[in-house]
């Protein structure tokens, strides 16, 4: 019995680890900015005890354009994928993307508002939807079945990490509460974050089809082919042409924070 479950861990470990190596060989930039936004979300998390206000607002800003950053290096590690590129070029990107993140830094607002986090994560939104269509922009029906293969991906990764979070909090909490300790609710939210801003990318990133990977209609239910091809998709592009108008009524009456 003890064998087996030693046998359990030391398979989850070893996957744990091959998932991680698989990752970060097809997107380091995505990987070291999601570990840096966990980071600095859980240090974030714990600034009434480190930080004064000043820092804490600047380590706020960081963590906005961090989430940016992110679906920015999605598009250029899927993009290089399906070209290529030399690694002189992958050096220059990174580069100008590092360069572009700290003059974003310095053109946030010092007070925002919520027009300004729409815009953000409008553009963010678009940035991950540029992201699924870069590796078959000329294959539709391939795109049709790539869309619903991230969709599933992302649900049973989640599902998984979801429940893997509670777990570890089950026990968290028990331990805090027998050994009468305080902080739960931020170790709690500390975990969180860990589980889903660094297993569940890994774990997520690990399993997207690569550019020349076939998988074909017949791999999907036929309920689940119905619901995101006739259902989810049109919608997501409906709510894409909105987010895309929003924008460019903001370009023109001079009211985009982001500029």
């Amino acid at each position: 019995m003890e064998n087996g479950m030693e046998n359990k861990i030391s398979l989850a470990f070893r996957k744990l680890l091959v998932k991680s190596k698989l990752s970060f060989n097809r997107f380091p930039e995505s990987i070291s900015t999601s570990i840096l936004l966990v980071i600095l979300i859980i240090i974030s998390n714990h600034t009434d005890q480190l930080f004064n206000m000043d820092l804490e607002n600047w380590l706020l800003r960081i963590i906005v354009v961090l989430t940016l950053v992110l679906p920015v290096t999605l598009c250029f590690a899927v993009l290089n994928e399906r070209n290529m590129f030399e690694i002189k070029i992958r050096y220059i990107v990174d580069g100008a993307i590092f360069v572009l993140a700290i003059l974003y830094l310095f053109l946030i607002p010092k007070t925002t508002d919520g027009e300004f986090f729409v815009q953000h994560y409008t553009v963010s939104f678009i940035l991950l939807f540029i992201f699924t269509l870069i590796p078959y922009f000329h294959n539709r029906d391939k795109y049709s079945l790539y869309v619903i293969k991230l969709v599933i991906s992302f649900l049973i990764t989640y599902f998984y990490i979801l429940i893997l979070y509670g777990g570890l909090t089950a026990i968290i909490s028990l331990f805090f509460t027998l050994f009468n300790i305080g902080g739960l609710f931020k170790i709690n939210i500390d975990f969180f974050v860990i589980s889903v801003g660094i297993f569940g990318v890994i774990y997520y990133l690990a399993n997207i089809p690569k550019y020349d990977e076939e998988f074909t209609i017949e791999s999907y239910p036929k309920v689940v082919k119905v619901l995101l091809t006739s259902i989810v998709m049109p919608l997501l592009s409906v709510y894409m042409i909105v987010q895309i108008a929003y924008l460019t009524k903001s370009v023109l009456t001079g009211d985009l924070y982001l500029l």
